[in-house]
């Protein structure tokens, strides 16, 4: 009967250590909006969550007023070996509220726009939204006193072949 007691619980622990590896909206970290420096998203349904010292992390968030307009920009990067992707949103002259956002490629002040970058070694393709492919960035939190901005994007974006590229389900929880 020992024995028996025994052996139920080494199944078990060993069917307790193991973890089921996520992926796709589950290997994506948490929603959150206090201020947790996460960020992450699908990739034409690949999980992108950047690693930085053990950390996912945007690589730089700002939102500012200066020279009476004010810059928002959420950048961050990715390598791993010689593949290094990276994005970048920003806007010109927008004072942000929570609420949604329409990303597209413009030459015009108070606008969004959106690039997505892919290399390989020397060589490196950007994909940009546009007029004719948009996408939305939905400001969830914005709080200017914690200095903490959060929220939601996707996009579709093409590089100068016509190539796209889908990028679903994108989040992020970020300091200034």
């Amino acid at each position: 009967m020992k024995n028996q007691i025994m052996t139920v619980l080494c199944i078990l622990l060993l069917l307790g250590g193991c973890k089921k590896k996520k992926e796709g909206i589950e290997a994506l970290p948490e929603a959150t909006q206090v201020g947790k420096n996460t960020f992450g998203c699908l990739v034409n349904g690949e999980v992108y969550v950047p690693k930085s010292s053990g950390f996912e992390s945007p690589d730089g968030t700002s939102y500012q007023f200066s020279n009476g307009k004010f810059f928002f920009v959420l950048s961050n990067k990715r390598a791993v070996g010689n593949v290094k992707k990276s994005f970048l949103i920003r806007s010109n002259d927008i004072e942000l509220e929570e609420k949604t956002y329409m990303l597209m490629q413009s030459n015009y002040d108070r606008s969004f726009s959106v690039k997505y970058s892919f290399s390989t070694g020397n060589e490196s393709d950007d994909y940009e939204t546009s007029p004719s492919l948009k996408g939305e960035l939905r400001i969830t939190k914005l709080d200017q006193v914690k200095r903490i901005i959060a929220g939601t994007f996707s996009f579709d974006a093409e590089n100068k072949n016509g190539q796209k590229v889908e990028i679903r389900e994108g989040r992020f929880d970020s300091t200034y």
